[in-house]
């Protein structure tokens, strides 16, 4: 699964950032106190993605009538995301997890981004997560991711 590295994400999941953080521990006499972990996705552009593939959500749900940036710094609109295949779910998951234990020792809190479209709230609404799987309908399986 593609990692996000969209300008202005902030996080500690691509050696960049893990580098920046190491900076700041060289200069920090304490430990920031919290680290976001966000996982864009859909709301991604494939610009962002390496080969350039299509960002991933639970459901092909387009966002419609907005535009996003591309990597470029141009404005675009939003594609289609592609669905992420259930085998695909784990990594998903383990995105937020990667994040936490690269942040562990450096900061006291992760906040795990799970609204304004992230992907934990694509699955979680039931008109981006039109899934039949286990990860679909009902909202105990929507909130199994």
């Amino acid at each position: 699964m593609a990692r996000d590295t969209e300008p202005r994400t902030p996080g500690i999941y691509s050696e960049p950032q893990i580098r920046a953080a190491q900076v700041v521990d060289a200069f920090t006499p304490r430990r920031i106190d919290f680290s976001p972990a966000l996982a864009c996705r859909a709301v991604s552009h494939s610009s962002f993605q390496p080969g350039g593939v299509l960002p991933v959500a639970p459901s092909a749900v387009p966002i419609a009538g907005l535009n996003t940036m591309t990597a470029q710094g141009k404005p675009a609109p939003y594609e289609t995301p592609r669905a992420l295949k259930t085998d695909e779910i784990a990594a998903g998951r383990q995105f937020s997890a990667g994040c936490a234990q690269r942040a562990r020792g450096r900061v006291r809190w992760v906040e795990i981004h799970g609204a304004n479209g992230y992907l934990i709230e694509q699955f979680l609404q039931s008109h981006t997560n039109l899934r039949t799987d286990r990860y679909g309908g009902s909202i105990e399986n929507r909130a199994r991711f």
